[in-house]
């Protein structure tokens, strides 16, 4: 099977803060801000690398899982939050 990270783009280390979350670490960025789980770009090379069928392999080996369980965990997908809007409205 080929290796995943030598199809990744890594991008320039920054020593600025790529999230809201300030005490936590991202190993693909080697910044803090936010942490792998939630890295967007990382998504993003990991999806084109589906698309390309980079991964078929590794994803052929979850194809055997039962299809309740991955409609349940498609149902519970959770939106990732980058950082806070605070807004004031008032009226009467």
């Amino acid at each position: 099977m080929p290796r995943v990270v030598d199809q990744l783009k890594f991008p320039q280390k920054t020593d600025l803060n790529l999230g809201s979350q300030k005490d936590v670490w991202c190993d693909f960025h080697k910044s803090f801000g936010h942490n792998v789980e939630r890295c967007i770009t990382l998504g993003h090379q990991l999806a084109s690398l589906v698309k390309e069928g980079f991964l078929k392999e590794y994803l052929e080996a979850y194809q055997e899982e039962p299809k309740g369980e991955v409609a349940l965990r498609v149902q519970s997908h959770e939106i990732s939050i980058h950082g806070e809007m605070n807004t004031i409205s008032g009226g009467f």
